[in-house]
């Protein structure tokens, strides 16, 4: 997924903890999917 790695790498850039950032955004993804269905 492209743009689950352009927000990593955004947040990456902000200095934000990696682990926590990916599992926020795991989370929003999760929901966008499920609201898709």
């Amino acid at each position: 997924m492209e743009c689950r790695e352009a927000v990593l790498n955004a947040l990456a850039l902000w200095g934000d903890s990696g682990f926590a950032a990916e599992a926020w955004v795991d989370e929003q993804a999760n929901e966008l999917y499920n609201d898709m269905r």
